[in-house]
């Protein structure tokens, strides 16, 4: 039996989660082809290659200090509290250049940084263009509790 998790921002509709559930429930009964399922494995030793071959590279892959200076004011911008944000910040862009095997960190691999590391610490944002356009908003605060006092008022 085989479990899908999907942990994506934007919410799907109604097709789509229907379209999941059906993947996941059919999953056992189309892996019964064996060409299928050389495909899939194909596919997961290729990834575990890449990732071998990323945590290499990525011992010599290092930030320049206006790499650094950016991921620092993304976050105090963004009212992270400690360092936390800027650091965890920095391993993420490593770890985006390794994966894509490229040998320096680009601004695609910075923004990926702060939109993963930097945003979800963040107490407020700054830039709109970073926050996902499907994010769902915060839910409501709880509505307050009743009043014992009005109820006992009600019963004289």
């Amino acid at each position: 039996m085989s479990c899908a998790l999907s942990c994506d921002a934007k919410p799907l509709s109604m097709e789509q989660r229907i379209e999941a559930v059906d993947e996941v429930l059919g999953f056992s009964e189309r892996n019964k082809d064996a060409t299928i399922m050389e495909k899939i494995l194909d596919d997961e030793d290729q990834l575990k290659t890449r990732i071998v071959f990323a945590r290499e590279s990525l011992k010599e892959l290092e930030l320049s200090y206006d790499q650094k200076l950016y991921l620092a004011e993304e976050a105090a911008r963004a009212g992270c509290q400690g360092h936390r944000g800027e650091i965890f910040a920095c391993e993420i862009a490593r770890a985006s250049a390794a994966l894509n095997d490229r040998t320096v960190v680009e601004a695609d691999d910075l923004r990926l940084a702060v939109k993963l590391a930097i945003m979800p610490r963040g107490t407020f944002i700054t830039d709109p263009d970073m926050q996902d356009e499907e994010m769902m908003p915060p839910p409501p605060p709880p509505p307050p509790p009743p009043q014992q006092d009005q109820e006992q008022d009600e019963d004289l």
